[in-house]
């Protein structure tokens, strides 16, 4: 459930001496919060995708680390949904939904987020809601990974995919 191992072997793989209290680190996450409850964590980064539903919409992925421990469901290649308890420091995983369009400028500082609610658009299923909450303004969110082929805007005058252009 860690992002970290802790080395008790004075070696690690291929014989390395590793300094003493280094423990190994993962780009991974633990799991996805799910919008059931509250979630106190610090936006990192987003990748965006083409949906698995309409690979002409996009779907995004913001990446954040934990404040506070939090319910999640870890990731599965199956229909399983495993809940597992994330902790302070961890990352995880939140598929951003229009309704926390307030996260693009809320990078790198701590945001305190629950569902609040939905608004009728008039579509096959309401938009649900979130109260998006910080203590103050925080950085644009960078785009780490862009894995589009279908669902990318036309070219404006050949410039390229910026933090403007985050689709959620």
């Amino acid at each position: 459930m860690s992002n970290q191992a802790s080395h008790t072997s004075p070696t690690a793989g291929g014989g390395y001496q590793v300094p003493a209290g280094y423990t190994e680190q993962s780009g991974d996450i633990v799991g996805f919060w799910t919008g059931e409850g509250a979630v106190h964590f610090i936006p990192r980064f987003v990748r965006i995708f083409d949906s698995n539903i309409d690979e002409k919409k996009p779907s995004t992925l913001l990446v954040g680390e934990l404040v506070d421990p939090c319910e999640l469901f870890k990731p599965s290649d199956t229909d399983e949904k495993e809940v597992v308890l994330g902790g302070k420091g961890q990352k995880i995983g939140i598929w951003t939904k229009p309704g926390m369009s307030a996260l693009k400028a809320l990078g790198g500082i701590p945001v305190y987020m629950y569902e609040d609610g939905e608004k009728n658009t008039g579509k096959p299923n309401p938009m649900k809601l979130f109260k998006v909450m910080s203590k103050g303004q925080g950085q644009k969110l960078p785009i780490e990974k862009d894995m589009r082929k279908f669902s990318k805007p036309a070219p404006r005058q050949a410039t390229a995919i910026t933090d403007d252009d985050l689709p959620f």
